[in-house]
């Protein structure tokens, strides 16, 4: 709220103006204020409107009393009385005092400032800050620099007006774009004292700043109270770090470190390790986490994705979300990769760990893996080339090393009524030992087929039906596949000689911004083996899959994904989602269902589309659903459940509500764990806290 020096040109012609004429001495130079009979002067471009104005020669001095405003382009100020001196550009004024500039606006009982710079102290103040949404007040108000503040029998909140609650201390001080540090704080709620600090510190302004996040307390039948903190340390503009604090009541407490970072060129990475000391389990819980990515040129990148924990069941003795607490693996890798025009090489490490087993003993690893992949045109010929070389490691002693490469040719013939493309390869895969010898064994393979597809199409209105026929051959010469080991689908080949037969079909519309949009996607397929004498294939036909995505409105869309077992009218498996989402409004269903045994796997690495490979499965048959309702007077309601419908019960369930006002916000919590029920508490204060955007996680 910087003011501006007064025109010196406007304080010598007001003298002048008070002066008498020149050649009449019957007029005495006058000792006393002066009169100005004009109560407006212009000041070019500062502008003084008053009911009386008042100069005096000897000292300069100008005096404005009665409705005073003083403006230029940058700022207003107004007051009662009014005193400025010509020579040293200082302000006082007193009186209903308010100054309003670009920044905010100040309300004062007295004011004093430095024109030309905009500093200055007033008394029994109340300061608003806009682009901060600030509220100040206090018994002494200290502007020192352009962006500093210091106050005493202080008062503040980021509410505005009438605020909900307020920080009151005895001395506060405040940089924008820095920190707000205060002594001897009271937090007031509606004017009723909840809490004290000796001392508090907040970071202002817009830009991230260290300080305290919001704190999460809770309490669940299990462990009784809980507290979580959070501290957030910015470093720099390109690295952070957040320090934790957590505790859990009977069950233990703990903490963590977080650090953050950003590279040039678009690398950066962050690594976290978390400890909790288990008293309940007489245990030590450690979960160390580091992601890196590093950009070593435009073509070659190194990356890792690294995490361990010490104790298998820590996810599910700690973690709050249902589908962390459900993990049964956590994988490690380490990646180098080189990106061509057409073609693409990497090195790879991965490490798994078995959340499910005492130990890794018998996991088998990857330790390590190479591979490239190279796509080119000659001609009409399209050529492909892969391969990749894997030690096969585990800790119990077992090393098999696996080598696969491979050869594609395609010839894709476009002609009026379809698209006929023929492929044939050459595979072979080496491997070190076989399951029954520890002698090496080669298996090479002559993969071939045909695909045949066509799109008919046909406008309707505004509506686009299209119709795509696919029939894809596929013909695989596998023999002893019995004697090598499974390791990943590069090995769960078996012979094949089957054709897979597709249709699909799809309706497009014009969406609201005139670009393409889905409604309906809808394809059928089966797979039809050949080669149906085999003892191990006592159907010739698999099962029939259907996939469909509709969304008939802008808010309303269906997903599904069934096999129905024909020969036997029985339905393998359906996963379904169904979901409403409106400006204030979600709702979301979802049904998994599998009957167990044997069911069709979809696709492998030869066709997406074949369903010729079984796997085995368990049965499972489970609902999802959930809600979110932001209703039109500040409250949000969000619930969230998974039912066991074998069993007939909830897996797990969560609600929520979030409540929130003009200058505060409270989130209510309750998750329904199998091992125990837990409720929590946010309070989230406008301007100290974000809003949370969901009242569960």
């Amino acid at each position: 709220m910087r003011m501006r020096r007064p025109n010196g040109w406007f304080l010598f012609a007001l003298l002048a103006a008070a002066a008498p004429a020149a050649g009449d001495p019957s007029i005495p130079v006058p000792q006393v204020p002066l009169s100005v009979a004009d109560r407006t002067v212009v000041m070019a471009p500062t502008h003084l409107t008053a009911d009386r104005l008042e100069a005096f020669h000897d000292t300069g001095l100008l005096r404005a009393m009665g409705s005073v405003v003083l403006t230029d382009p940058a700022r207003t100020l107004s007051a009662d009385r009014l005193e400025m001196g010509a020579r040293t550009g200082k302000v006082s004024a007193e009186g209903h005092v308010q100054l309003t500039d670009e920044a905010g606006a100040l309300d004062a009982a007295r004011i004093e400032l430095d024109a030309a710079t905009g500093l200055g102290t007033s008394t029994d103040a109340t300061l608003f800050l806009k682009k901060e949404s600030y509220l100040l007040s206090g018994e002494r108000i200290a502007r020192v620099a352009a962006d500093r503040y210091e106050l005493d029998g202080a008062s503040f909140t980021a509410c505005g007006c009438a605020p909900d609650w307020r920080l009151r201390a005895r001395r506060l001080r405040l940089r924008v774009d820095g920190y707000l540090t205060a002594r001897d704080v009271v937090f007031y709620a509606n004017e009723w004292p909840v809490f004290y600090l000796p001392y508090f510190i907040y970071p202002a302004g817009t830009v991230r700043k260290t300080g305290l996040l919001v704190p999460h307390v809770g309490w669940n039948t299990r462990d009784g109270p809980g507290y979580r903190q959070e501290l957030f340390w910015a470093i720099s503009k390109h690295q952070d770090v957040t320090a934790t604090l957590d505790d859990r009541g009977r069950k233990g407490s703990g903490g963590g470190l977080a650090h953050r970072y950003r590279l040039p060129h678009a690398s950066g990475g962050a690594w976290q390790i978390d400890y909790f000391d288990d008293r309940k389990d007489g245990v030590d819980r450690w979960d160390a986490q580091y992601k890196h990515t590093q950009h070593l040129s435009e073509r070659l990148q190194a990356a890792w994705d690294l995490r361990y924990l010490n104790r298998r069941n820590s996810l599910t003795e700690l973690a709050d979300d249902a589908d962390e607490r459900a993990q049964r693996q956590i994988t490690s890798d380490a990646a180098l990769t080189w990106r061509g025009d057409a073609a693409n090489a990497w090195l790879l490490a991965r490490y798994s760990q078995n959340l499910a087993a005492a130990s890794d003993a018998a996991t088998i690893q990857r330790l390590p893996e190479a591979g490239f992949r190279s796509d080119h045109s000659v001609g009409p010929l399209e050529i492909a080339m892969d391969g990749t070389a894997v030690n096969f490691w585990r800790r119990t002693g077992f090393r098999t090393p696996r080598a696969d490469f491979g050869l594609m040719l395609a010839w894709p013939n476009v002609t009026p009524q379809a698209m006929i493309t023929p492929w044939i390869g050459l595979r072979d895969t080496l491997y070190r030992r076989t399951l029954r010898s520890d002698h090496a064994r080669t298996r090479p393979y002559f993969p071939m087929g045909v695909s045949v597809e066509t799109t008919l199409a046909r406008q309707w209105g505004a509506v686009r039906h299209q119709v795509r026929p696919r029939l894809n051959y596929h013909y695989l010469g596998l023999r002893d596949v019995e004697e090598l080991h499974q390791f990943d689908e590069v090995d769960r080949l078996a012979d094949r000689n089957a054709v897979t037969a597709a249709l699909e079909q799809r309706l497009v519309t014009s969406g609201a911004d005139g670009l393409p949009m889905e409604r309906l996607f809808f394809r059928m397929s089966e797979t039809y083996r050949l080669d149906r004498n085999r003892a191990d294939l006592p159907d010739a036909a698999s099962p029939l899959r259907g996939e469909l995505r509709l969304q008939p409105t802008p808010a309303l869309s269906l997903q599904a994904d069934t096999f129905y077992d024909t020969r036997q009218r029985t339905l393998q498996a359906l996963s379904g989602d169904v979901r409403f989402e409106r400006t204030n409004l979600t709702l979301s269903l979802g049904h998994r269902y599998t009957r167990g045994g044997q069911i069709p796997k979809r696709g492998d690495r030869f066709d997406p589309l074949f369903l010729g490979a079984e796997e085995t499965v368990q049965r499972t048959q489970f609902w999802r659903g959930g809600f979110s309702w932001k209703t039109g007077w500040g409250m949000q309601i969000a619930g969230r459940a998974d039912f066991n419908a074998d069993t007939n019960r909830l897996i797990q369930s969560a609600y929520g509500a979030t409540w929130e006002d003009d200058c505060w916000g409270l989130t209510l919590s309750y998750i329904d764990f199998p091992n125990r029920d837990e409720f929590a508490v946010l309070l989230h204060l406008k301007g100290l806290t974000p809003l949370a955007t969901s009242p569960i996680k």
